[in-house]
């Protein structure tokens, strides 16, 4: 801000030879920013969903899911690598994708297997609880009805999660089912959620993203998803969640 009243004293003089206010003392500069409206009912929101998500996934645990064992391995693998390797990893600037996807039909046991992954990883290790917040939400509190505003429900809601991060120094992994809802492909959707889609592929592997938000994922509609959320260093490739057979 020096810098900048510095130059408009200087260059003052050419455009208003007659006023002799040519000292860097008569200038100064502001820098305003426009305060995204959402951002107080977010913060008010995550308190809440933070209080509801201990709740729901403290009977969660993944011994209790009979059946799809390649898939529990995996999302253990996944979520674990994360956790153990990212301080690694970002030293060398070298980033872990932002999340992962598990797809398949209604009553595969999808989100019951995310919430139990997270519980038995997360929650019920004291050294990760302490680094990692855990919080479920759901696709409508990203969501709103008017143009121009839904795009920054996102932000809001990612940015009051960042800050909470900032000032407890510690990261956040979210879950959302469904969400397929939250993230359409924009190319056979409404504006509306063309903008949600757009706001979210920035906040995750895009310019806005800071790594500090791991985002899992459920959907039975894998292929509604915006190609640009599936690809490396977003949600990457869904894990397909099989229906058990009987043995």
């Amino acid at each position: 801000l020096n810098q900048i009243s510095k130059l408009l004293a200087i260059n003052h003089k050419d455009y208003s030879p007659k006023c002799d206010a040519s000292d860097v003392k008569y200038f100064s500069a502001k820098i305003i920013i426009k305060e995204n409206k959402y951002f107080t009912e977010a913060k008010e929101l995550l308190i809440k969903r933070r209080e509801e998500t201990e709740k729901l996934l403290k009977d969660h645990h993944l011994n209790n899911i009979i059946g799809n064992n390649s898939v529990k391995d995996l999302l253990k693998r996944r979520l674990v690598d994360y956790i153990k390797y990212k301080e690694r990893l970002n030293k060398i600037k070298k980033y872990p994708s932002s999340g992962l996807l598990l797809a398949g039909i209604q009553g595969t046991g999808k989100t019951d297997i995310v919430c139990a992954a997270a519980n038995d990883i997360v929650m019920a290790n004291m050294e990760n609880k302490e680094k990692f917040d855990v919080i479920i939400l759901k696709c409508h509190d990203f969501m709103s009805g008017t143009v121009g505003e839904s795009g920054k429900k996102v932000e809001a809601i990612l940015d009051a999660i960042r800050e909470s991060n900032k000032d407890l120094n510690r990261e956040s992994i979210i879950i959302v089912d469904e969400i397929d809802n939250l993230a359409p492909d924009r190319n056979t959707r409404s504006v509306l959620t063309s903008e949600r889609t757009g706001s979210l592929l920035d906040e995750f592997g895009g310019v806005h993203d800071d790594h500090t938000i791991f985002l899992m994922g459920t959907t039975n509609k894998p292929d509604r998803i915006d190609s640009e959320a599936l690809v490396a260093g977003r949600l990457g490739t869904p894990i397909l969640v099989n229906i058990p057979t009987e043995k």
